[in-house]
């Protein structure tokens, strides 16, 4: 059997692999959105990596740490969080076993916030599933095409505001302040559709419904 070059075997992994369907749900008032776990993502593509003869590694990254001091009154109590957001911007490289000279470099961003330790972690986990669904094609379900265009234009004429809006650590930190499915609800309902769409907002929801889950 003739040797394939690391494309080649990026290809043939493709094939393998052709979709993946989003593994969780967050449902808010307005509607739901669903993401895809990373878990879901390494273990789908894992045995078509290996079977070709491919590995992928981190091999650089430039992280920046930022400290988000946030504050929410009840009842009259005003309690103070600190809380940190790691931002990552990682390279990967995939290699063909068969030649480890035969490889090229991919380029991946996370964001993570947590008010311990685990910021680090979440931001590298996040450009990790990233690096696989871009690098290797994989559909999950997003279709751009099947919006109407009215809504394409009204997303068009929003794009001016959303420079008015919140930064992505603004963001962060009011989603740190939220404890309740009620707030976190009110807050996504103050976006703009915009907003809502990218692909980081949306990943920063899902991890705030998952902690108010967990301890509700």
């Amino acid at each position: 059997m003739e040797k394939q070059n690391v494309l080649q075997k990026i290809h043939a992994v493709m094939k393998d692999v052709e979709y993946l369907q989003k593994d969780d749900t967050v449902k808010l008032r307005s509607g739901s959105y669903k993401g895809i776990s990373e878990e879901k993502v390494t273990t789908s593509i894992r045995a078509a990596i290996i079977k070709h003869g491919l590995i992928m590694y981190p091999f650089h990254e430039d992280t920046t740490l930022h400290v988000v001091h946030s504050e929410r009154t009840y009842n009259g109590e005003t309690s103070k969080t600190v809380s940190y957001m790691e931002e990552a911007s990682i390279k990967y490289r995939i290699v063909n076993i068969d030649d480890p000279s035969d490889f090229i470099e991919v380029v991946s961003r996370g964001h993570g916030l947590d008010t311990q330790d685990k910021a680090p972690g979440k931001a590298m986990t996040y450009a990790y599933k990233y690096a696989l669904l871009r690098t290797f094609m994989l559909p999950t379900g997003d279709d751009p095409d099947k919006t109407s265009s009215e809504k394409r234009e009204d997303k068009v004429g929003k794009t001016k505001a959303v420079n008015k809006m919140p930064s992505m650590k603004e963001i962060i930190a009011k989603l740190e302040a939220i404890k309740t499915r009620k707030e976190l609800v009110k807050f996504w309902d103050e976006l703009p559709e915009v907003i809502r769409n990218d692909s980081e907002v949306l990943e920063s929801f899902e991890y705030k419904g998952r902690e108010i889950k967990k301890i509700s």
